[in-house]
């Protein structure tokens, strides 16, 4: 059975992306008009135009914003709790939620959480931007972060770097490690 909720989310978040892209468009616009105004003398004008950029300026925000929580609502659906995925989001849109996510999970006492950052592949120069930039928030935490087999998730454990978590009470209680 399909997922139609998944999916119309998916499409919703097109929509919802495109409006911001298109509000964003007519941001820069609208500052160029504004600053030609002031150029010429018309403060009026000016004024005008610059007002009119600072409002596609908060509905570009709130479009991308709601495009970015209906994409991870449609991602996280039905993953456990202690796995994240951050597909599709924005580098500074996954940074948010994985932040609010990490200090969450902290309070609750959980021992670690997965984050699926991808590879890279769907990156506009083909580079990862999503794992460089979880894992330097995981630095900035001051936790510890591992990447597995799978190159495209992050497993933080939330404990300090010199702090033995999970993982190495594992390897320290081990007779044969």
């Amino acid at each position: 059975m399909g997922n139609l909720v998944s999916s119309t989310s998916v499409e919703d978040s097109d929509y919802y992306r495109s409006l911001g892209d298109k509000h964003a468009k007519q941001r820069i616009e609208c500052l160029e008009i504004s600053k030609q105004y002031f150029n010429e003398g018309d403060k009026v004008n000016g004024k005008l135009y610059a007002y009119k950029a600072r409002e596609n300026e908060v509905l570009s925000k709130q479009s991308h914003e709601q495009a970015a929580e209906l994409i991870f609502i449609s991602r996280n659906k039905g993953l456990p709790k202690d796995t994240v995925d951050l597909h599709g989001l924005r580098v500074k849109e996954a940074l948010a939620k994985a932040r609010e996510i990490i200090l969450e999970a902290k309070k609750e006492n959980r021992k670690s959480m997965t984050f699926i950052v991808g590879r890279g592949l769907h990156s506009a120069d083909g580079v990862a931007k999503l794992k460089p930039a979880i894992m330097d928030l995981v630095n900035e935490l001051h936790l510890r972060c591992t990447v597995g087999r799978n190159e495209g998730r992050i497993l933080v454990e939330l404990v300090e770097p010199g702090k033995h978590g999970w993982f190495m009470a594992i390897v320290h209680s081990c007779a044969i490690c």
